[in-house]
């Protein structure tokens, strides 16, 4: 960043003062007058007045314009905006690598989704069919509870009582039976 300032400092002044030349020839090939600023060079000064004004003029305007074209590259060169630039464009090509990466793996993601969900639903089966078998138990509960109370009436009759005396008493003397054997 420093040798570019430098640069555009350099490249700026060397730009001005070649306007002033184009200016000094300007004035000289429009006021017939002579040039003013090429005798300020102490050493080459005669040799400079012998140039014809219109070569003057136009090789100041071409160094002018050819200086300062120089100097806005360099000062339009931005190594911020180049470094951003560099980032954007990685990014985007990581952008584009990680798409396709997802691209290929996105039909791996697909089947995991569309096996959760049928998982889901078959889950949601089971719990259902627990439910209708809790609820089945209890209602058969509550329709058994009538049924062993009326077993419980029937247990307490004497017929009842006296059915497992009789197989007692009643076995032995079977087993003797030739018929049975």
């Amino acid at each position: 960043m420093r040798k570019k300032g430098v640069a555009i400092w350099l490249l700026t002044t060397l730009t001005f003062i070649a306007l002033i030349h184009l200016i000094d020839a300007a004035a000289a090939l429009l006021f017939n007058s002579s040039t003013h600023i090429l005798q300020l060079y102490p050493i080459i000064n005669q040799q400079l007045q012998q140039i014809p004004i219109t070569l003057y003029l136009y090789a100041s305007a071409a160094a002018t314009i050819a200086l300062w074209a120089v100097t806005c590259l360099i000062a339009a060169d931005n190594p911020v905006e180049e470094f951003l630039n560099k980032i954007l464009s990685d990014a985007k090509s990581q952008t584009t690598t990680e798409a396709q990466i997802l691209e290929s793996k996105s039909e791996v993601l697909d089947l995991m989704y569309e096996t959760i969900e049928s998982d889901s639903e078959i889950l949601a089966q089971v719990k259902d069919l627990m439910r209708n078998k809790g609820n089945n138990r209890e209602n058969k509960k509550r329709n058994r509870q009538p049924e062993k109370a009326n077993a419980d009436i029937r247990g307490k009759t004497a017929l009842h009582n006296s059915v497992p005396i009789l197989r007692k008493t009643v076995a032995p003397r079977l087993q003797t039976l030739p018929v049975l054997r």
